[in-house]
């Protein structure tokens, strides 16, 4: 299992607030880190994927059933037919696109599951790394039916 550098995210987080970013994800295989610089008080935690975080003496294991399909680009969302709640989806099935400038950006499922939430519109306003919607993977969608 791959393990985060604490020189690696030590440089990510200090690049970080160097630049006047507020926010930082750092994911390797199934082991992430996200961190909120700043003084707007901690963000609610919501990890991608189940991982183990290693650090100081002992393992502390992570866990959410819920996986965020999140926004890679800046733009006009629009959905597909199969993003609606309670439709089984597959990791890497196209559940949108997202367009920008005239060009467009697949918004691919980042997790096998069945979709629990949809958090944005069609025609709606998205920015980078925004959640767009949430699987949930404690199910696999009747694959098994």
């Amino acid at each position: 299992m791959p393990s985060i550098d604490f020189d690696l995210l030590r440089h990510a987080l200090t690049v970080a607030k160097e630049t006047g970013l507020n926010e930082v994800e750092i994911e390797i295989g199934d082991t992430s880190f996200s961190a909120v610089i700043g003084t707007q008080g901690p963000k609610p935690k919501s990890p991608v994927s189940s991982s183990s975080v290693s650090g100081g003496g002992g393992t502390t294991p992570v866990t959410s059933p819920l996986v965020p399909i999140k926004s890679l680009s800046v733009g006009i969302f629009h959905n597909q037919p199969n993003l609606t709640v309670g439709t089984s989806v597959q990791k890497g099935d196209k559940v949108g696109a997202i367009v920008a400038l005239g060009i467009s950006n697949d918004v691919v499922a980042s997790a096998s599951g069945v979709v629990a939430e949809v958090l944005v519109e069609d025609g709606g306003v998205v920015e980078y790394g925004q959640p767009i919607a949430k699987v949930d993977t404690s199910s696999d969608g009747g694959a098994n039916a």
